[in-house]
């Protein structure tokens, strides 16, 4: 799926081979026959199995001023075959709006979907609040060519078990490619989501391109466990939109990124945001004139803030403390590279490596900053800033190595 770049590994579901261990399962669909091996001490007459029939539980059209709420949803199907498409948006939801306008879903539990858990699709002033959503084969939430939507102190956790390319709340406009393949039709509406909490997800955590956007105070937990070119909080074609207090953990893969601005992201605000133990902690790309305020940054490895044909950032009052190295990558594909001066404007900021060295890599001239000095006998791709720091300048430009 997209997203996975050089991961070359392959998951062949329900097949009869496929039983191999313990918890490992097969259903005949012809003979509705459900081959099981058992973990330790399970029989057949202690354990109980379900098999949903149905493509999705509650399908709605063209209504509006609909609430939903204490309900509990569980056991849905899903079309086989169907290709599951970038960020795996296609499957049908458990529960599933489609062109309705004035929703209120809160307060439910939606689970063991074989699709997403709650898909709206072309929909208006919509809101999910309050929900658990888990143990879904696709996404948590969805919305597509929405318009106003608030997604708000929600908990979704251990979705994309099937479709790897699933994230866990997925809002706002399209992505890029999708935009530009569509005619770049206008978007409007805007979103916000806030206070969900999100654990353990194949892909991203939470997707939200276009304009206008608030993501704010979510917790992030497990994201990136399955694909690579994402973040915990991806965005892209990101207008004005603010990214600030959220908390990103527990990413394991060392591909991963806790934030991402892709193509033409810009004038946005990243601020007071915690991330732990991510190594690629910000990633940047074909993005400019973005605030960087108030954020840390902690990593007990290597820290990479990777800056790819990335211009205008202005960073003030960030701290990035790392055991490891910390690099700046200002170096693009296809040969492109900007300077480290062009693509960020410091004031105030602390970058504090431990037990490695601070490094940038780019492509500017030795000695071209006033307050760093750079040893011109150093190889470019292995330079290391020292900080001299000097009175009365302004954008203090502070690293400690």
């Amino acid at each position: 799926p997209s997203g996975a770049f050089e991961r070359n590994e392959f998951l062949f579901l329900n097949t009869r081979l496929g039983i191999s261990e313990p918890g490992t399962w097969y259903y005949d669909k012809n003979e509705k026959i459900l081959y099981y091996h058992p973990q330790k001490n399970e029989t057949a007459e202690n354990i109980t199995s379900f098999i949903p029939q149905s493509n999705g539980i509650l399908k709605l059209e063209n209504c509006k001023n609909i609430t939903i709420k204490n309900l509990c949803f569980s056991l849905s199907n899903s079309e086989s075959g169907k290709i599951s498409g970038l960020r795996a948006i296609n499957p049908i939801g458990a529960l599933c709006f489609d062109k309705c306008e004035n929703i209120l879903v809160k307060n439910c539990t939606v689970s063991y979907s074989g699709g997403q858990g709650v898909k709206f699709l072309k929909c208006k002033n919509l809101n999910v609040s309050d929900c658990l959503i888990e143990k879904c084969a696709s996404c948590g939430i969805v919305c597509h060519e929405c318009e106003n939507e608030n997604i708000n102190f929600n908990r979704i956790r251990n979705v994309g078990l099937c479709d790897f390319s699933a994230v866990s709340i997925h809002a706002g406009g399209k992505s890029m490619l999708p935009y530009v393949l569509d005619g770049k039709k206008e978007e409007k509406g805007s979103a916000v989501i806030f206070s969900n909490t999100i654990e353990n997800s194949p892909y991203c955590g939470i997707v939200c391109s276009g304009n206008n956007h608030i993501i704010k105070n979510n917790y992030l937990c497990g994201c990136m466990q399955k694909l690579s070119d994402g973040a915990a909080i991806y965005c892209s074609r990101a207008n004005n939109t603010k990214i600030s207090d959220n908390y990103m953990c527990g990413m394991t893969s060392e591909q991963a990124q806790g934030i991402y601005l892709d193509e033409l992201s810009q004038n946005c605000l990243i601020e007071s945001n915690v991330i732990v133990n991510v190594i690629k902690a910000f990633q940047n790309h074909l993005a400019k004139n973005t605030k960087v305020k108030n954020n840390l940054i902690i990593n007990d490895k290597n820290t990479i803030i990777t800056m790819s044909r990335s211009t205008g950032y202005s960073w003030e009052n960030n701290i990035v403390f790392s055991n490891g190295d910390i690099e700046i990558d200002c170096k693009g594909y296809q040969g492109y590279s900007n300077t480290l001066e062009d693509s960020i404007c410091f004031s105030n900021d602390i970058l504090f490596s431990k037990n490695g060295k601070i490094i940038c890599y780019d492509e500017i001239d030795c000695g071209k900053y006033g307050i760093l000095n750079i040893d011109p006998k150093i190889k470019k791709e292995e330079r290391v800033f020292k900080c001299h720091p000097q009175n009365g300048i302004q954008n203090k430009y502070i690293l400690f190595n």
